[in-house]
């Protein structure tokens, strides 16, 4: 319940900040994901080709790649600061496990969650929605299943949100688009398989327990919350 409930606040935050990214930020919303799963998609990729590796070079490409996103849309914040955050935040585990996967919950409107369910119970099907390809993850990174599994993680998720009759706000259903559209970092070209639409280009300059849970948060999120944190402190 403590998990869930500090993901629940953790999201609230995310999509606040998300809404004033246009003040505080030189990046749209679609610029600071595209941008992030980019990073997403280098990590899983080079883990894909490499699926022994202990992850901590993967790790350290991905930071590097998660600071320069997060500096070209505030330039203000201290490089050394970001990177400091993201390094203990995402843990080279955490990154070599999860596979930075992402699954925000809808943000509360008017301090009411808009779904009809508990958020705990919301976020233990997300969870459930999600085992299969974690355990596929964690047992052989180069399985080529997990390109597929993505996606039916992807639609199962959006189906929950659709039977527990969610109210989105516009913003949330803008990155809603984004994070569950054709994107998939398990396939080879980014996107789903049978997809036509191209993914977000990457910028290139830029056995584990099997029901292992996504710890509440996602990369995405965090980033955006590390962020705000940086600049505006509460």
């Amino acid at each position: 319940m403590k998990v869930a409930v500090y993901f629940v606040l953790l999201i609230t935050v995310f999509i606040s900040c998300a809404q004033s990214q246009k003040k505080r930020g030189d990046c749209t919303s679609e610029e600071y994901i595209g941008d992030v799963q980019s990073c997403q998609l280098i990590l899983v990729q080079d883990l894909q080709k490499n699926p022994k590796s202990d992850c901590s070079g993967e790790a350290s490409k991905y930071y590097e790649c998660a600071v320069k996103t997060m500096k070209k849309c505030y330039p203000n914040a201290e490089i050394s600061a970001l990177k400091s955050m993201i390094q203990r935040t995402f843990t080279v585990d955490l990154l070599c496990k999860e596979a930075a996967l992402q699954f925000p919950t809808p943000s509360r409107i008017n301090g009411t969650f808009p779904c009809k369910m508990d958020p705990a119970d919301y976020q233990k099907d997300v969870t459930k929605c999600s085992e299969k390809l974690l355990s596929m993850w964690q047992a052989n990174k180069a399985d080529k299943g997990t390109c597929g599994e993505f996606k039916n993680t992807k639609q199962c998720i959006v189906k929950l949100a659709k039977d527990a009759e969610c109210k989105m706000t516009e913003d949330f259903k803008r990155n809603e688009k984004l994070l569950y559209g054709t994107f998939n970092p398990f396939c080879p070209h980014g996107v789903d398989a049978e997809a036509n639409e191209k993914p977000n280009k990457p910028n290139t300059n830029n056995q584990t327990n099997k029901t292992q849970t996504l710890k509440g948060t996602s990369t995405l999120c965090l980033l955006a919350i590390l962020v705000c944190w940086a600049l505006n402190p509460f």
